[in-house]
């Protein structure tokens, strides 16, 4: 014999003997257990009809009625409109009736028995699509059920993304999807976004969809969370669809779930054009690339299957085989918003687990220039909600300031040439990345060593002093290679700040700095016989030998790909194109397919370049 508890009561041994047969959730003993009880409500949430839940609460509801005090005799439905229009909600009444003349609300019962036309929200009904529904209530073996009319249409709403629910942990049955969508410059002011509805094979799911942080120049969202459950099984997906309605309540929103860096289940855009649109990952080109020199057309495609071999030798790891990183997580998104093929978004979002759980994290964000990967992190918060990653990106922003402040004694800031140009660039890119996810200012809770060193203005200074260590011809000349630079990462600096110009601000003073310093390399760096730049302009000697070489080195060539890409885009000037293709097929390509390290060189920060040459 199964005996229930009154929420908000409490019962004695005595009492139980005069409680009449209530419908209640809270199992004290007998033939249920708590779970079972549970299971029963989630597969009536989940959306099936008041049946569901009765076939095992009428056994023990009608026991309880034959042992002990009044029994259910009926029940009454009121509140329930024959017609409603579109959009509108009315809340029912369901009572039970008790044989000794009292009642008991029973409103938690109350089901639709077409969820494409009526949905829940609370306790109310909201009319969603146009057609015909029943509002139903039982109680035992006594049921009560009114037919309602929508008119209107189906307020399905506007298209804003097409979407595939993906499982990849293999497993069946109900499962949480909680991740982000970018949004597309413009589209949604903040106040918008209580307006989206998640929707899965045409029916509207009830969902938390809130403003992930981080926006556009004009105020627009860039990223929402999407927090829902549905059921997925194995290598199935579903056809899902993230929408715009009319001003009308939501339907019940579910408790706030966890996130995760690399979710096991997501809803993600499976348009590729619409991902490109978004520019979450930079301006990219579509993919396979058209309308590009064949050398150019071959090295993208080879990507693909390079990544293949490496995901074979190294898997998630984020160092494997790799003495510095170029952000190798950040390359496979690239090819997610370019194909929307959602093993690169699940292969890249565990590279970037990997990096923040066993090394970035760990170390608060304290990392040298060599192993910073900020834009993965970032963008891997726009794409899961994880907090994790936007706090990580604030921290890099800041000690990547930290090393990077004025220091003239120490022959070391923006505005001195101190050979070491990767520093700046790395700390413009993670300034980049914490802009991105609106942690360009500290994150409230976060308590830091080094807050003070980067604000919103940061970056436009160091715009600012970074022609003091410019030379007039374009140099980035540095005593320590006896006036010379370090070509590639003069190549990073110059990336960053281009960066800079698309992602931030069309800032004037970009262009000279990089063209002066392009033409520069071009007519003193470049080694034409071995079609690659000097890996620096003179030799550096340390204890009588040779520590850094001046010899070419066209492994490095890709790392100044994006200046003379973006020199073209911006002049159409045939001799920038003309030098971009002679760099790429410079490119020294035999070690790309055994290390991971000479892979990544070929390909950071190149997919942009191809939307510039274009």
């Amino acid at each position: 014999m199964c005996f229930y508890q009154l929420p908000g009561t409490s019962l004695s041994s005595k009492s139980i003997m005069f409680l009449p047969a209530l419908l209640t959730l809270s199992v004290l003993s007998g033939c249920e257990t708590p779970a079972t009880a549970t299971h029963e409500v989630r597969s009536v949430v989940a959306g099936s009809v008041a049946e569901t839940i009765i076939a095992s609460d009428r056994t023990c509801e009608e026991a309880r009625g034959r042992a002990f005090g009044p029994s259910v005799v009926g029940v009454q439905l009121t509140g329930v409109p024959s017609s409603v229009a579109l959009g509108a909600s009315f809340t029912p009444n369901a009572q039970a009736l008790m044989s000794d003349g009292s009642s008991l609300d029973v409103g938690r019962f109350v089901r639709t028995s077409n969820t494409g036309v009526l949905g829940v929200a609370g306790s109310a009904f909201v009319a969603l699509g146009g057609g015909v529904a029943e509002v139903r209530v039982a109680c035992g073996s006594h049921r009560r059920s009114l037919q309602v009319t929508v008119t209107g249409g189906s307020d399905s709403g506007q298209l804003v993304a097409n979407l595939k629910v993906v499982r990849f942990d293999g497993g069946s049955g109900p499962t949480a999807i909680s991740n982000g969508i970018p949004l597309v410059q413009g589209a949604f002011q903040p106040a918008a976004i209580a307006n989206l509805r998640m929707y899965v094979s045409g029916v509207e799911q009830p969902a938390r969809i809130q403003a992930l942080e981080g926006r556009f120049h004009d105020g627009s969202v860039r990223a929402v969370l999407v927090q829902f459950t549905t059921t997925v099984n194995g290598a199935q997906t579903a056809s899902a669809s993230l929408r715009l309605v009319g001003a009308r309540p939501a339907l019940a929103m579910p408790p706030l779930m966890e996130t995760s860096l690399a979710p096991d289940a997501a809803a993600l855009p499976s348009d590729a054009t619409y991902l490109r649109s978004t520019n979450a990952a930079g301006k990219l080109p579509a993919y396979p690339l058209t309308n590009v020199p064949a050398v150019v057309a071959t090295h993208d495609a080879e990507y693909a299957q390079l990544h293949e071999k490496d995901w074979g030798r190294c898997a998630a790891a984020w160092d494997c085989g790799r003495t510095s990183g170029y952000d190798r997580a950040q390359m496979v998104y690239e090819l997610w918003f370019r194909t929307a093929n959602p093993l690169y978004w699940r292969r890249a979002s565990l590279m970037v687990k990997d990096y923040v759980t066993r090394y970035a994290g760990p170390n608060n964000g304290g990392l040298p220039p060599w192993w910073t990967q900020p834009r993965s992190v970032a963008l891997n918060y726009q794409l899961t909600g994880e907090s994790k990653a936007r706090v990580l990106a604030r921290q890099m922003a800041e000690v990547h300031a930290f090393q990077t402040r004025p220091m003239p004694n120490w022959g070391q800031g923006w505005a001195i040439a101190d050979g070491d140009d990767r520093r700046e660039a790395r700390a413009m890119v993670a300034g980049l990345a914490a802009t991105s996810v609106g942690a360009d200012s500290p994150i409230v809770g976060l308590v830091t060593q080094f807050a003070s060193y980067f604000s919103p203005s940061t970056m436009s200074q160091w715009i600012g002093l970074l022609p003091s260590s410019q030379k007039a011809n374009g140099c980035f000349c540095a005593p320590v290679y006896s006036d010379g630079q370090k070509n590639f990462m003069v190549g990073m600096l110059l990336t960053s700040l281009i960066r800079y110009y698309e992602e931030v601000n069309a800032d004037p003073r970009i262009l000279p700095i990089v063209q002066r310093a392009a033409d520069y390399m071009w007519e003193n760096e470049w080694l034409l016989l071995d079609r690659g730049f000097k890996y620096v302009s003179n030799n550096r000697i340390e204890n009588g030998a040779v520590a850094e070489s001046s010899k070419a080195a066209p492994d490095l060539n890709a790392f100044t790909l994006p200046a003379y890409a973006w020199l073209y885009k911006q002049t159409r000037r045939q001799e920038y194109l003309d030098r971009y293709t002679i760099i790429l097929s410079g490119l020294w390509r035999p070690m790309m397919a055994t290390s991971g390290k000479h892979f990544d060189q070929g390909y950071a920060d190149v997919a942009s370049t191809y939307l510039w040459i274009q």
